[in-house]
């Protein structure tokens, strides 16, 4: 009844008043709340005037509770890149929040989601120096070599904030060293000119390490080439050619 004079007086259907609803619970982390307002109707993924969800919410203010259930529910763990920090996991990276990357993932949160810098959750986090929200990033895949807008990796973010245990995780999972500032050195060059000499030694370890798998991968391509039969479906069989003398 109540929401019927509110959607009269607001101008707002009786369901988006719901939705606004439950995005103020899952901001305020009111659990029971939520699960009322979703059980009579209101939208998992409804959107505010800048797109974003009751989960972005939930799980930008850890509310683990409330992101889980909002998932359950089918709530998509990929919205938010074009406003504000970015998609849930990005926000996860930025604040640290370990608990709620495994959440996350756990939904198929896209380990590579970009904000709309093209920030991923391991840019942020190694910015923001969270150690173990970066190392569990780079254990489930993501990209230590990934570029933002001013093509920056969060290598540069590691090294030209002088995070020197970030920087020798990154630089051990294949994260380049070989990449410029916008104005200077390479990572190595900045690396070293530090005095971070095991980055620096990571760095040319998991180099040398690339370019012999690589080797070793085209010398077993080119052996299985050499040992392989060749087949008569293999070669292009042409009938000869008969020149016939022209008739006088």
């Amino acid at each position: 009844m109540l929401r019927k004079i509110f959607a009269k007086v607001s101008g707002k259907t009786e369901q988006q008043i719901m939705n606004d609803h439950l995005r103020k619970a899952a901001i305020k982390g009111n659990l029971a709340r939520v699960q009322k307002l979703v059980k009579e109707g209101a939208e998992v993924d409804c959107k505010d005037v800048n797109d974003l969800t009751p989960l972005y919410f939930a799980s930008g203010r850890g509310f683990l509770d409330i992101t889980r259930f909002l998932l359950e529910q089918g709530a998509n763990p990929n919205v938010g890149a074009e406003t504000g920090i970015g998609p849930p996991l990005v926000q996860a990276g930025h604040n640290g929040d370990s608990a709620m990357i495994m959440l996350l993932l756990e939904f198929n949160a896209d380990i590579n989601a970009i904000n709309y810098s093209r920030r991923t959750a391991l840019h942020l986090a190694s910015a923001q120096n969270h150690l173990e929200a970066a190392t569990l990033l780079l254990d489930h895949g993501s990209d230590p070599n990934t570029v933002d807008r001013m093509g920056y990796t969060p290598l540069h973010d590691a090294v030209g904030f002088d995070y020197r245990a970030l920087a020798l995780k990154l630089a051990e999972c294949g994260a380049d060293g070989s990449l410029e500032f916008k104005y200077g050195d390479d990572i190595r060059k900045k690396a070293e000119q530090r005095g971070s000499a095991d980055i620096v030694q990571a760095l040319d370890d998991y180099k040398l390490k690339a370019a012999r798998e690589a080797a070793a991968e085209k010398a077993v391509l080119d052996q299985n080439i050499a040992a392989a039969p060749v087949l008569q479906n293999d070669i292009a069989i042409k009938k000869p050619l008969i020149i016939k003398p022209k008739t006088p």
